[in-house]
């Protein structure tokens, strides 16, 4: 199921629209106006974004960068109603799907819709079939899920949160989505938010300057300035306190912080990458957890499966990990006896 956002100011357009892609089994969100259809492009996820060009407060086509901006790249369908050869010069140079000339029938929307779907999901295997997986084992139907999800979130920028028991991988399969993204020549920072005090969090996640406290004796540079143009990991995200998380959302939104101690305030570029094995939900339930920085969070979720739910894997997880040891000790393995397995298995 694809994810579609339509902007348009004409309810007919609207309607028409949200009952085609529903009854193709697509999830579909309407907006009427620019201000909130951008708004909406940059919090969610969106496969396709149907954009008219006249609408009530601006002109879709001068609105197609900020769109292209979107942390999800979504293909883009320019509808309008007064086409001009300007205009769809313009469309076709910023690389966008289709121009529609409106009215346009029930039939060329599932045409168009199902190709540009094809063609996205063409996009996304190419990338899975590529993909850089070092020391992620296995090929269950479950591991392979997980990794189809790796894929798109390499694909986009969007924040991206993995979970998972301990033990199943989160820091390998987040470093994965580094790997194979757009910045996978700029640096992987992590940060264990379980490993160290609130005092010593803040400075480990927004620097601080000399003199900001006792011991500080001269500037560091906090992981979020260190993450510029790279991903920014955080694990056990769960154990951020309160006054980091408030903190926190606000460096999402606006990718600008203060060092502690320091009077300007700095940018930086990250992707984030977050990883827990506790249910956030159930966090923000208990008021342990900020709703509103889950919901900045999970712009594409990875659950990682544990181990007893692929034991299919662990054949090919024994073998390699034998062979690694050997080789650390300057050995071969010959066989590993089918007695063994099945004892494991």
């Amino acid at each position: 199921m694809a994810k579609i956002l339509v902007i348009d100011d004409e309810l007919l357009i609207r309607t028409m629209l949200s009952e085609v892609i529903g009854s193709l089994g697509h999830e579909v969100v309407v907006k009427e106006n620019l201000t909130e259809g951008l708004a909406t492009a940059k919090e969610t996820c969106f496969d396709v974004i149907y954009l008219d060009v006249l609408l009530p407060d601006g002109n879709g086509l001068e609105s197609i960068n900020d769109i292209r901006l979107a942390s999800s790249c979504p293909e883009l369908i320019i509808m309008t109603g007064h086409a001009t050869p300007d205009d769809a010069e313009i469309a076709v140079r910023h690389g966008v799907w289709e121009y529609l000339r409106k009215p346009f029938t029930v039939e060329h929307i599932v045409r168009s819709l199902t190709r540009v779907l094809a063609f996205r999901e063409q996009k996304r295997q190419q990338l899975k079939s590529s993909l850089k997986r070092d020391e992620i084992i296995g090929s269950s139907p479950s591991l392979m899920q997980a990794l189809d999800l790796v894929a798109q979130a390499a694909a986009t920028s969007v924040n991206t949160l993995v979970q998972g028991k301990t033990g199943t991988g989160k820091e390998l399969f987040s470093r994965a989505i580094h790997d194979n993204s757009s910045r996978s020549s700029k640096p992987f920072v992590a940060l264990d938010c379980a490993s160290f005090t609130e005092t010593l969090l803040e400075s480990h996640l927004f620097g601080h300057k000399k003199g900001a406290f006792t011991g500080a004796t001269a500037d560091r540079e906090g992981v979020l300035q260190a993450a510029d143009g790279g991903t920014l990991f955080l694990d056990e995200i769960g154990e951020l306190p309160m006054q980091q998380q408030s903190a926190f959302l606000r460096v999402l939104e606006t990718k600008r912080f203060r060092p502690v101690g320091a009077t300007k305030e700095i940018t930086s570029d990250f992707r984030l990458v977050v990883a827990t094995n506790k249910d956030l939900r159930e966090m923000v339930r208990l008021g342990l957890f900020r709703e509103d920085l889950l919901y900045r969070l999970r712009g594409l979720s990875i659950t990682l499966p544990p181990l007893r739910e692929r034991k299919e894997d662990l054949s090919e997880l024994v073998t390699w990990w034998l062979d690694k040891r050997a080789e650390s000790h300057g050995q071969q393995v010959k066989v590993v006896s089918d007695d063994f397995m099945e004892t494991i298995m």
